[in-house]
């Protein structure tokens, strides 16, 4: 019995220090959390996302299909986003680009998230743990300027909600599943697991529970009138 004891306050106390340890979250360490905007360009890598600082910003993102006519330019790649200089040239880079931003939205290459490089995924920009879309972007071909439109070609946006989560500090990327929420996300906040558990709707409730806890992280570093809606 004394062994159960003692079993049990290691693992409460084991619990405790990594809670502890989890709530040293600082939103206010992730300029792309925090920024009134989303600077535009292309991110060669995750840290420049996570400082809102793109190194590519005088650049256009065209995507390139069998119908564009920048198909049987050398270098480019077809069905996916594709980069180039206001003067048209194509940028090529040793790794493909791993994200970008129309000053609005960001975009995520999916070679970060499911290993698929020629797809990008659209980012809701939500606190920690951010939710992501699969997008499908097609190009507009009625105009021909490349910087036309802050910078690139036209195109729409075409986006079916696949309830994927982004862990910005880890970037990690996982399915929101009621198990997923539990292990991944509320393991941060014991009083909002323990109301999780005792929902009767788990799997209706999943990104409630997420956004709830990424407004705790919020409401405790961030002023209520500096707290961003999703994007």
């Amino acid at each position: 019995m004394k062994q159960y004891f003692i079993l049990a306050f290691i693992f409460c106390f084991s619990i405790s220090i990594y809670s502890q340890k989890e709530s040293d979250f600082n939103v206010n360490a992730y300029p792309i959390l925090t920024a009134d905007s989303i600077n535009y360009g292309a991110y060669l890598n995750m840290e420049e996302f996570l400082n809102n600082s793109p190194s590519l910003t005088k650049v256009d993102f065209v995507y390139v299909d069998k119908k564009s006519p920048l198909r049987k330019m050398n270098g480019v790649v077809k069905n996916t986003i594709n980069f180039f200089d206001h003067d048209g040239t194509l940028i090529e880079t040793q790794n493909p680009i791993w994200g970008y931003s129309d000053g609005k939205n960001v975009f995520i290459n999916g070679r970060n998230i499911s290993g698929y490089y020629l797809i990008y995924y659209k980012l809701e920009k939500r606190g920690r743990f951010c939710l992501l879309n699969y997008s499908r972007v097609v190009n507009n071909y009625g105009n021909n300027n490349f910087h036309a439109n802050n910078g690139g070609v036209t195109y729409k946006t075409y986006t079916s909600s696949v309830d994927r989560v982004f862990d910005i500090t880890s970037g990690e990327s996982f399915e929101l599943t009621v198990k997923s929420l539990k292990k991944k996300v509320l393991i941060h906040d014991a009083e909002l697991l323990k109301k999780f558990e005792s929902e009767s709707m788990r799997k209706t409730m999943t990104i409630k529970y997420l956004n709830d806890l990424n407004k705790k992280f919020y409401n405790k570093q961030i002023p209520q009138e500096k707290i961003e809606s999703p994007i």
